[in-house]
């Protein structure tokens, strides 16, 4: 923790992802966030694993989560069969503090976006393609992503980009291994649509 303090001093975001090692205590994400926002920092959760490592974590409300479909399935206990299962899917993660929310699928995603006060809803896809490989495909998007929310670029630009690379890197062997000119090139083969809202009522016991 202390190490990651030091980091973050020269930062502007701070990304907790993957499972955690053994014998780290579950709400080791939750305390990071926390730290991390009084140090100021864009705080950017992705596939921990664990519902409940994501569930503490979503408790100290990160800037950004970013789950792929089964992940966030097994948090919110139904699974996604249509566009409106993914959104009231966003809505109710959303409702237990993540702030930015985006679900992966396998041709793309769906968006739940805060910017200041407004909250901006989006699909974005891509037709299905033959893969190389799909090692690393939402870290990719993770990248992508953030590189273009750090560039300053439109939301929808963001999106296109993050799913750019996820093709680019599809179109060779390795993990998160692409070549940025293609990332680029198939930005142009993304659709990205605005979304309705669902209002959505969160069951807490």
């Amino acid at each position: 923790t202390e190490k990651l303090r030091y980091l973050a001093r020269a930062s502007q975001v701070m990304l907790l992802a993957g499972t955690l090692p053994r014998a780290v205590e579950h709400d080791v994400y939750q305390r990071l966030v926390r730290t991390f926002h009084a140090q100021s920092l864009l705080t950017v959760i992705s596939s921990p694993d664990d519902t409940d490592v994501l569930r503490l974590a979503l408790a100290a409300e990160p800037g950004i989560v970013i789950l792929e479909q089964r992940e966030a399935e097994s948090l919110v206990g139904n699974e996604f069969n249509s566009d409106e299962d993914f959104v009231i899917g966003l809505e109710e993660i959303a409702q237990m503090g993540g702030q930015t929310v985006i679900i992966m699928h396998d041709t793309g995603c769906f968006a739940r976006i805060r910017e200041a006060r407004d909250i901006v809803l989006r699909s974005a896809y891509h037709e299905p393609v033959e893969s190389v490989s799909e090692l690393g495909s939402a870290d990719t998007f993770i990248a992508g992503y953030l590189h273009s929310l750090l560039a300053e670029r439109p939301i929808d630009e963001r999106l296109s980009f993050g799913l750019g690379a996820v093709l680019a890197n599809r179109q060779s062997l390795g993990a998160g291994d692409f070549d940025k000119g293609d990332a680029v090139r198939m930005q142009k083969d993304v659709t990205v649509e605005q979304v309705v809202a669902v209002e959505v009522e969160l069951d807490v016991e």
